[in-house]
């Protein structure tokens, strides 16, 4: 699935992200093993140049982020998909659920649009679409879609080792020359998940000012997609509340793949022992948003 950990190169651009970067770099020295490297680092101008030569870069500086990883999305989900299968899984495709049905406090069943199902336990793990499974999933879980565009490009030039983002956009550079850039924020599209001219428009400006050399790119793809944002932007982990045998994971907004593993670790423990994470309370299902939490993002 070709995952490679090739760390991450952040543009400072202002006077005030530079002061927050410092705390950033401050706050995660603590996390660091006797030995190890920093997480996080301020390097200046001419280090940035020489890691990265085509990066547009700032007189601040940028931060450098090693535990950064890529990772080939679509071979990712091929592989899972075989090791689902070799577990034992039985995956149906095309078979869109409509709603979850509650029998005296218990759920009873899945529908599907071509099938009904009465399994024991169920984990809701609907994305962006949970709401829209009607009760108890749009009380206990409100997940909202927000759109985000993207565009991959084919570059002659050799790749960077590194992903490059800026306050506008990011850049993620594959060995076979495939360069993708990323991502518009829409909570107001709905569940349009069509990409636009606006959206393709300005991604391809910002990677142009991350690194201009890109103005020579080949744009070979454009496509949409919907994240699934809670309103205090923390995902919805655990138990649905007064729901017995119903399970959620959702929510994870823009962090679904990097949250999924502990996700699994976390769901699979709760479903199989009847165990749950003490560290998974600040994520139950049915909790009252934090207004602390709810900046835009």
């Amino acid at each position: 699935m070709r995952y490679e950990r090739c760390g991450r190169l952040e543009r400072v651009q202002t006077p005030q992200r530079l002061e927050t970067a410092r705390q950033e770099i401050e706050a995660a020295r603590s996390l660091v093993r006797p030995g190890e490297p920093p997480e996080l680092e301020l390097l200046p101008p001419d280090e940035v140049s020489r890691l990265a030569p085509h990066f547009a870069g700032s007189e601040y500086g940028a931060i450098l982020c090693r535990a950064t990883a890529r990772v080939d999305t679509a071979a990712l989900l091929v592989s899972l998909k075989k090791a689902c299968t070799r577990a034992g899984a039985d995956i149906r495709e095309h078979h869109p659920v409509r709603s979850v049905e509650v029998v005296g406090g218990r759920v009873s069943a899945v529908v599907c649009e071509q099938a009904k199902f009465a399994p024991g336990a169920v984990l809701a793990c609907a994305g962006a679409w949970m709401s829209q499974l009607g009760a108890p999933l749009a009380s206990v879980a409100p997940v909202a879609p927000v759109r985000g565009q993207a565009v991959e490009m084919q570059w002659s030039r050799p790749p960077s080792r590194r992903l490059l983002r800026s306050k506008e956009a990011f850049a993620i550079f594959h060995d076979d020359g495939r360069v993708v850039v990323g991502s518009t924020t829409e909570p107001n599209a709905g569940f349009n998940a069509r990409p636009t001219a606006s959206g393709v428009a300005n991604l391809a400006s910002a990677a142009m000012h991350l690194v201009p050399p890109l103005a020579e790119a080949s744009v070979t793809r454009v496509w949409a997609g919907l994240r699934p944002r809670t309103p205090d932007r923390k995902p919805f982990i655990g138990a649905a509340s007064g729901v017995d045998g119903l399970y959620i994971a959702g929510g994870h907004y823009k962090l679904g793949l990097g949250l999924a593993p502990l996700t699994a670790r976390w769901i699979a423990d709760l479903i199989a022992d009847g165990v749950s994470a003490d560290e998974a309370s600040a994520f139950r299902p049915g909790r009252s948003p934090d207004a602390n939490s709810t900046a835009k993002r």
